[in-house]
């Protein structure tokens, strides 16, 4: 560790990655001292990608955590790999980030693409009520026709 501030930003200037920053990234820049020789340092957030363009002048300290995706707690989801058709995926219990596929195979969470989760879809009074002031057929009290209707536009078997 050293004692001098300038030194320390030195240090992590050689030691930063190089390369083109992304937004949120922590970043250091450099720029030479007009006649002075010496270097002026800054440290921040990589709030934009124009700096992106300057890679002499710029490194990065650290990455952005990449935010997890909606679908990432679900039990369940509709999604394809590189090597697997579009089919249902389950979340295996036991792994974190393991899946299984009802058409066979098995895959970890990086391998899915075009992800869909599964979601538990129940018609509700609530739901009815709402559907049937749409399509102005609300008196007060539903009739069975807007329940039967909610259930197949969920594509759920009437119960």
């Amino acid at each position: 560790m050293t004692i001098n501030h300038i030194d320390q930003l030195a240090e992590w200037w050689e030691n930063a990655e190089e390369g083109a920053a992304s937004e949120g990234d922590t970043v250091i820049w450099r720029n030479q001292r007009h006649r002075s020789g010496t270097y002026a340092y800054e440290v921040g957030r990589q709030d934009r990608d124009e700096a992106a363009a300057l890679p002499d002048y710029l490194r990065i300290l650290s990455r952005a955590q990449k935010p997890k995706p909606a679908w990432h707690d679900a039990p369940a989801v509709i999604a394809s790999t590189d090597y697997c058709e579009r089919q249902v995926w389950e979340r295996d219990t036991t792994h974190e980030n393991r899946w299984y596929g009802t058409a066979g195979g098995g895959a970890v969470t990086s391998d899915l693409r075009d992800v869909t989760p599964l979601i538990e879809a129940k018609v509700t009074d609530e739901m009815v009520k709402r559907a049937s002031t749409a399509f102005w057929a609300f008196d007060g009290a539903a009739d069975e026709s807007m329940p039967a209707a909610l259930q197949a536009a969920l594509g759920l078997d009437p119960a």
